[in-house]
């Protein structure tokens, strides 16, 4: 299940990811890209964002229809939707309530812990007010409950973090203090690697994936 990046910014659809998921495709791996409601100007996206992306994990047990009965499911985000499939791994035993398939997370330069990252000052980290709809001093009962930080994540988590990411800073990388969390940092690789094939990072994504 792929869950696109992009300051949670409605630029930004699943065309942003269309390279990455067409070479897992191609490695082997079936891929549910989901899109979900995104911020502007004019409209924040919490709540929106999670309900769809809940909706379209709802759908995996309809894939049986078209020969496909998934035993093992990854939740992977990048980014924004690295933020966004970190919620979803908290809410695994409520998505999947009978135990099947076995579910785990990966996340891509996820963000964390979305109230520190929203005190940053790059321009992703200024679309944290835009998606949320205010600042964590505004809405702090939204920002507790949109939080990974926050929330009890009971499914394997594997982190992985470029060290010359320029837009998630490393502090995202270091902060999720839960159990069964695993982290690996890439040397070299920058915040997009991740979701360009051929790149060494895309090559350990496909090793930790196997």
């Amino acid at each position: 299940v792929l869950v696109h990046g992009g300051c949670w910014l409605r630029a930004y659809d699943i065309n942003h990811t269309a390279a990455l998921a067409t070479a897992l495709a191609q490695a082997g791996y079936p891929v549910w890209n989901l899109e979900y409601r995104r911020a502007d100007e004019s409209e924040s996206a919490w709540p929106t964002s999670l309900q769809d992306l809940r909706l379209g994990v709802a759908v995996l047990e309809q894939l049986s229809d078209f020969g496909s009965v998934p035993d093992e499911v990854v939740m992977l985000g990048h980014s924004a939707g690295g933020h966004l499939a970190l919620l979803l791994a908290a809410e695994a035993e409520q998505l999947f309530p009978t135990g099947t398939p076995s579910v785990s997370m990966v996340g891509l330069a996820a963000r964390t812990d979305i109230a520190h990252y929203a005190t940053g000052h790059n321009s992703c980290q200024q679309s944290t007010v835009l998606f949320m709809g205010g600042t964590p001093d505004e809405i702090p009962e939204a920002y507790a409950a949109a939080n990974p930080a926050e929330r009890h994540i009971n499914i394997p988590v594997t982190l992985l973090h470029g060290d010359a990411d320029q837009i998630v800073p490393l502090d995202q990388f270091n902060c999720l203090d839960k159990h069964k969390i695993t982290r690996v940092l890439e040397p070299g690789a920058g915040h997009f690697d991740w979701i360009h094939p051929g790149t060494p990072a895309f090559n350990t994504l496909l090793r930790t994936l196997e």
